[in-house]
């Protein structure tokens, strides 16, 4: 049983919507009450008793603990998948605005040097989040375990390790802690990376329609 699906459309990383990478933790063994809703409509409930597997031998502490990390694992990776999202609505944007910049043979230096170094921040930001994802059958930008991934892509790393982490029903060691803290602080940076470039492209869109280009910016993230 698992209460912590991903938004719908939305997936990146190299896993798709229903992917075992877009998962948080198991829920805790107890009995649990489970609707079926229409809406906001409850057309039926009914108990439901979840238990551990007996073969597991793991104490309720490190239970818990182990449940800790997976979900501050999925937190983040929610978070970076959000800004992928976002980062990949403009990509083809940008793309087509450096081609419309560089045939602007009457915009100002001063703008080109602005849209120039947007784009530069652009760059470094968005193959943290494997944008653009690679094609089906390619690898590249997008990761959990695929050939040839991005070793800047630090969602798919994420991706990966919560996996792995979730995978394990074992007391969490302190490798494991050690892991999960950096790669969680690695998204979370990045994130901010990806704020911080929404913004400066927010700043600098009515400049750009001077030049006859148009940014449809997505808000950053709060």
């Amino acid at each position: 049983m698992n209460p912590c699906g991903e938004i719908a459309g939305v997936g990146t990383a190299g896993f798709g919507i229903g992917g075992p990478a877009n998962f948080g933790p198991h829920v805790m063994p107890a009995t649990y009450s489970v609707a079926l809703m229409s809406g906001d409509r409850t057309l039926d409930t009914k108990r439901m008793k979840v238990i551990m597997d007996p073969a597991v031998k793991l104490a309720d502490v490190d239970r818990r603990r182990y449940d800790v990390i997976v979900m501050d694992l999925h937190d983040a990776q929610r978070a970076g998948m959000q800004a992928a999202a976002k980062l990949s609505a403009m990509y083809p944007q940008m793309t087509a605005a450096a081609t419309k910049m560089k045939n602007a043979s009457n915009a100002p230096a001063a703008l080109k040097s602005q849209f120039d170094a947007l784009t530069k921040q652009f760059d470094a930001v968005r193959v943290k989040f494997g944008v653009p994802a690679a094609p089906a059958g390619r690898g590249g930008g997008g990761g959990g375990g695929r050939g040839g991934a991005n070793p800047d892509d630090v969602l798919a790393q994420l991706s990966a390790l919560k996996v792995g982490v979730g995978a394990m029903w074992e007391s969490p060691t302190a490798a494991t802690v050690r892991q999960a803290a950096a790669a969680k602080l690695a998204v979370q940076q990045a994130v901010t990376e990806a704020n911080a470039f929404l913004s400066k492209a927010a700043a600098l869109s009515d400049a750009l329609k001077t030049q006859d280009i148009t940014l449809s910016i997505p808000p950053a993230s709060k």
